[in-house]
């Protein structure tokens, strides 16, 4: 049984506090707060501890945890415990009963040592007569009718809820879309024979190999209709006069959606599958993604592929919303989203350069487009407003003038045509629109080097969103050289890291040292948590100050997690605790922007805690609690202490 007693004035204060960052107490006149809390008493209650049994426990007082957890159950007709809940820190026990005037709806036993505060339902009635906002937060969170049909189904004999297949993209390995056996032939022999063995195997593409036995190219048979019946070829010329080449391998255990996404960066049709040996055992095309799952990302793809005009590229980011939501709801990561998202954005970005290089005329110098921020680190799952810049060769002093008239027209022109396509512009004219984001490399060499040598908050801010830098497309060696600028240079600049790594503390988790939330106080996020700004920015801009001093390439936060790990720059359990809370933070934060599309609400990143389960806050909390030891890491590391 709980063990309870009175409290002194010292553990009266830290009730106070308690309960001032918990909901709905959090909302009440201080002195309304301080009153509750002298009528509080302090509970224990050892592990496995049964507080409430189903329709028997008379509820005569509100259990607010302070420190452990208790599961919720009820059992099916054969006796069998079925969970149904989770409370952790902050949560409550008893409301429904105490507003209904009846026993436990469900049992409620302790999973480790528990804590508690309780309120005597005396006072409970009170407070909520006293203030409708506090009633309203409890019959919210209790509707009487809701909770009803919930237990009446728990109750029949199908408990366990039936769960959506997760989508075959993502669970079916490349060795599975395999058909039949791969068919191969060498590359000198005659066009006549691989088109006689296509037809009698009845395939539509052959492997072909080198003299040495070494894959070197492919054959379709839309291969054999445009080069060689439309161009009237001899059908004794080798199959080395059609093959495309190189030929673009995947392993077999590779799983479909990493395939899919390698042949859309790649711009490649057909994949070799390897089995463990590295042999070709298989081919697998565009058309095997299709059939394995519908609507595949692929047709997506081929539409920005055929688009001939600028105006069917507009309205692309709404259709890019929608393919995101069907494959979140069907189970899809996050990480795996990011990704889709990032290829698809990358094969926009082609077009449109490539569009408007067709309107413009040819570029007088070679250009990289790159992305920088989320989009950098391809981990934005929905369409989000641009973060982008044009890098340009250097001309000859005579041609500059008439050049940077060009790439100022042109990136003009890219950053409205992004906005036509459901992308809207930076707040901060992060875009190549912008003389400071579109410069020649040697310009940006200059703007690099003040960002390293006069990093005040400015300049901090800047080389953030600089520093997840990517080249999407144009030439490939100007996006290159920035990056090594950055591998290069920015390790060795102590003055310029160490103020980056206090501007990246600056932002901390919403969690206090009772492991409660902190809401947002002002405006439309009262009450809300900052999913972006107190979660996932904390913890990615920690992360990239570590990626960075240690010289890190990647740009991805998963990717500098595994980096840093495998140069023991931090420890295995740190990078995995980071990249949990990172994968956590993000899936609640997609779920969320989700939810408000459906409701053709704009997209944020407010989070209201009541709208979790249980479960979810315990682990939400705990991912907070990770993002505050890898700032104090961060605090050792570059020793801000001192």
């Amino acid at each position: 049984m709980p063990r309870h007693h009175r409290h002194n004035s010292l553990e009266a204060q830290s009730i106070v506090d308690f309960l001032s960052q918990t909901l709905p107490f959090a909302d009440l006149p201080r002195d309304t707060v301080a009153d509750l809390a002298r009528q509080c008493e302090i509970d224990f209650a050892p592990n496995k501890t049964l507080l409430f049994r189903e329709n028997v426990t008379v509820i005569n007082a509100l259990l607010i945890i302070q420190k452990g957890g208790v599961r919720l159950f009820m059992r099916d007709q054969s006796g069998i415990p079925i969970l149904t809940d989770y409370r952790g820190e902050g949560d409550t026990l008893g409301g429904l009963g105490l507003l209904r005037g009846s026993k436990a709806t469900m049992n409620a036993e302790t999973v480790e040592d528990t804590f508690f505060l309780r309120l005597p339902a005396k006072y409970f009635h009170q407070v909520l007569n006293a203030y409708p906002a506090v009633a309203k937060h409890f019959l919210d969170k209790f509707s009487g009718d809701f909770l009803n049909r919930a237990l009446d189904s728990l109750r029949q004999s199908t408990l366990h809820s039936e769960t959506t297949a997760p989508l075959p993209l993502f669970t079916t390995r490349v060795e599975e879309l395999i058909a039949r056996p791969l068919v191969s032939m060498p590359s000198h022999m005659p066009l006549w024979q691989a088109a006689e063995k296509m037809s009698r195997e009845g395939v539509g593409a052959l492997l072909v190999y080198s003299e040495e036995g070494i894959p070197a190219g492919i054959v379709t048979d839309k291969d054999f209709r445009d080069k060689v019946v439309a161009q009237k070829r001899d059908g004794n010329e080798p199959l080395s006069a059609i093959m495309s080449a190189p030929v673009e391998t995947v392993s077999g255990q590779t799983t479909s959606i990493n395939a899919l996404l390698q042949m859309m960066e790649k711009h490649f049709h057909h994949l070799v599958v390897e089995d463990s040996a590295h042999t070709p055992c298989g081919m697998i095309s565009s058309h095997d993604f299709m059939l394995l799952q519908g609507q595949s990302p692929f047709s997506l793809f081929k539409e920005l592929q055929r688009a001939t005009h600028l105006h069917q590229l507009h309205g692309f980011a709404a259709k890019q919303t929608r393919l995101m939501a069907s494959l979140f709801g069907h189970g899809a990561t996050t990480t795996h989203l990011g990704h889709l998202n990032a290829a698809l954005y990358d094969l926009l970005t082609e077009r449109l350069v490539t569009l408007l290089q067709e309107h413009f005329g040819p570029p007088p110098a070679p250009l990289c487009w790159m992305c920088m921020g989320s989009e950098g680190r391809r981990e934005q799952v929905l369409p989000t407003d641009q973060d982008n810049c044009l890098v340009t060769a250097e001309l000859p002093p005579e041609q500059r003038q008439a050049g940077r008239t060009y790439f100022r027209h042109f990136g003009e022109a890219m950053v409205e045509e992004l906005i036509a396509c459901g992308f809207p512009p930076c707040p901060g004219e992060m875009t190549a629109a912008s003389p400071h984001w579109n410069q020649s490399i040697t310009k940006w060499e200059t703007t690099f080097s003040h960002w390293l040598r006069e990093p005040d908050s400015k300049e901090i801010m800047l080389a953030t969103i600089f520093f997840d830098i990517r080249s999407v497309t144009g030439h490939p060696g100007l996006g290159e050289h920035l990056r090594d600028l950055i591998q290069n240079k920015v390790p060795r600049e102590d003055i310029f890291l160490r103020h980056m790594a206090m501007d990246c503390l600056t932002s901390r988790p919403p969690l206090t040292l009772f492991k409660q939330f902190v809401m947002e106080k002002d405006g439309a996020s009262k009450n809300r948590l900052d999913l972006k700004g107190r979660g996932l920015m904390p913890l990615i801009d920690g992360v990239r100050i570590l990626a960075l001093a240690a010289g890190i390439r990647a740009t991805g936060t998963l990717e500098r997690l595994e980096a840093l790990r495998l140069q023991a720059e931090i420890s295995d359990e740190l990078c995995s605790e980071l990249s949990e809370a990172f994968e956590f933070i993000s899936h609640l934060r997609t779920a969320h922007q989700l939810h408000q599309w459906k409701n053709d609400q704009a997209p944020d990143n407010l989070l209201a805690p009541e709208t979790l389960t249980s479960l979810e806050k315990r682990t939400l909390k705990e991912a907070f609690a990770v993002i505050r030891r890898e700032q104090q890491f961060i605090r050792d590391r570059f020793r801000l202490h001192i």
